[in-house]
């Protein structure tokens, strides 16, 4: 099967990113002609097709990142992965690998690696925690015993992106923007981000598994998955947020009534001066959910 490769010429290269950002057929972190060019140079430098570059490879805070997978593929393509074996367990997981000419090495990471860098409420680690393990410790251990294939490169995950894990123990990132797979976000109230900005660690022990961080171009935020939730030491809200459960039902509810959601972000700034529905309070909800049912009606749309 080919893979589309990148064009030499660099005016036909700007044409063809062009055009496949307006085909929709790209992942949606990438938005514009420069980002996918970019991409796909990086592609390139790693030996892969354009296709599977935008497949592959996503950037995280300003860097490019590769799934373990694609550094397992590397690493066998340069013909000197002799051996790997893997020892785990529930607590740990030891990725030994043996490059031709050279002595094994070992890399470990388990509850104790995870648990200090504060991955142990993740939901992953949670559910899955054995593939994490597995994946994290045979990323460092790539980097380590064949850094020209990995030229430097980190998996998503280890660059604080939220993944998740598919068939076949595939990572994938999570696209936030689909409520299907992450929820809408509700960003935690003040008093956690000041926490959070100035002790990341006391923020995440108040908050216990009541909140996910998002990285975004401005940094990084936590979100609490219910920002209604009383913590102890930081004042109850005055004006409690729907949560996240709350604004599934409302989005799926307008989706099954055929309320447009323009019509509904209208109606939401125009009665209770809000932008989108992660922003409605509890004492409206009823009231909310009420005008949805009210206007089923091609009216909305139209």
């Amino acid at each position: 099967m080919n893979e589309m490769t990148i064009p030499t010429n660099w005016d036909a290269l700007k044409e063809q990113a062009a055009m496949l950002v307006k085909s929709g057929f790209l992942p949606m972190s990438i938005k514009t002609p420069e980002q996918a060019i970019a991409i796909a140079l990086t592609g390139k430098e790693l030996g892969i097709g354009m296709m599977e570059a935008f497949r592959s490879i996503n950037v995280i805070q300003g860097k490019p990142t590769i799934p373990p997978q694609l550094m397992l593929a590397l690493a066998n393509r340069t013909k000197e992965l002799e051996n790997i074996t893997i020892d785990s367990n529930d607590d740990r997981c030891i990725v030994t690998v043996k490059r031709k000419g050279r002595e094994p090495h070992a890399e470990t990471f388990g509850v104790k690696e995870a648990t200090d860098m504060g991955l142990m409420g993740r939901d992953n680690y949670k559910k899955q925690r054995g593939i994490m393990f597995k994946w994290r410790a045979l990323a460092a251990n790539l980097r380590v015993t064949f850094p020209d294939a990995m030229i430097g490169f980190y998996t998503p995950e280890e660059m604080g992106a939220e993944v998740k894990v598919g068939d076949g123990e595939s990572m994938e990132v999570v696209n936030i923007a689909d409520i299907s797979d992450q929820g809408i976000g509700v960003r935690a109230p003040a008093g956690y981000k000041k926490l959070k900005e100035t002790d990341p660690e006391a923020a995440k022990a108040l908050l216990g598994e009541n909140f996910y961080t998002k990285k975004t171009a401005k940094g990084e935020f936590i979100h609490a998955k219910d920002a209604n939730a009383g913590v102890e030491g930081l004042p109850p809200l005055e004006d409690a947020i729907i949560d996240q459960q709350e604004q599934l039902t409302l989005v799926t509810l307008a989706k099954d009534k055929n309320v447009a959601p323009e019509a509904l972000r209208a109606h939401l700034k125009e009665n209770y001066g809000i932008n989108g529905w992660s922003k409605i309070k509890k004492k409206d909800y009823s009231d909310v959910y009420q005008w949805v049912i009210l206007n089923e009606a091609d009216a909305v749309n139209g």
